[in-house]
């Protein structure tokens, strides 16, 4: 795989990372700033994206950090779908050069798995995408087109890729213990071939298992 494994949380304004993660007089404004200096990576909610400003996100983080950002997809016309990756897109331009990823969530049944990744993936004007297939019924159709494209996949544990995969992948990651977050770590490395993150999604015990990835990802180099 090129690169590092990308490693971070779903979010980081959480009130009861107090005093655990943030010292208890740290203004909320100043959440983003620390965060950022402390983990390197981070998935910002789809919600988080429109109601704060990113142009400040670039003021407070440095060039080598990092974002993937959630974007909700859903309704059987193709219009809709462009049109909300389409507003992510304008939303995040002070910060599209450090987004490693977009995640896709499918809310719905969409319709044409052959041309609906198509126009995502021209829409994203070369962002790497990846999608979260769970919501849908029929998945084996979007998995054939996405794979050809180069669109990655969302991966939860216990499930990790066990043969290559193209596209970015993304790891929703929970409670895990040490050894599994390795297995993880090891997965990513061995078959996501053009980069991967994991994003730890528990909000109570997402900073220290960040931490902790971290670590052990820099001892295996991955």
């Amino acid at each position: 795989m090129s690169g590092k494994i990308l490693i971070g949380c779903r979010g980081w304004n959480h009130d009861q990372w107090v005093p655990g993660f943030y010292p208890e007089d740290l203004p909320d404004d100043w959440r983003f700033c620390f965060y950022s200096n402390e983990i390197r990576g981070v998935l910002v909610p789809f919600d988080e994206v429109f109601e704060s400003d990113p142009r400040r996100w670039r003021e407070d983080s440095d060039d080598d950090f990092r974002f993937v950002f959630e974007c909700r997809i859903g309704g059987s016309g193709q219009g809709p779908v462009a049109d909300g990756l389409r507003a992510l897109m304008r939303r995040i331009q002070p910060v599209v050069d450090r987004t490693a990823a977009i995640l896709l969530s499918v809310t719905g049944d969409v319709a044409d798995p052959e041309l609906i990744p198509r126009q995502l993936l021209e829409t994203a004007d070369g962002v790497p995408l990846c999608i979260d297939l769970s919501a849908l019924n029929d998945k084996h159709h979007w998995q054939v087109a996405c794979e050809s494209l180069r669109i990655g996949q969302v991966w939860r544990f216990p499930c990790v890729p066990s043969t290559p995969v193209r596209g970015f992948q993304v790891a929703l990651v929970a409670h895990v213990q040490l050894a599994e977050l390795r297995a993880i770590l090891e997965s990513l490395t061995a078959h996501a071939q053009l980069g991967a993150a994991v994003i730890f999604i528990d909000a109570d015990t997402a900073p220290n298992m960040a931490r902790q990835a971290r670590i052990m990802a820099e001892i295996m180099d991955a």
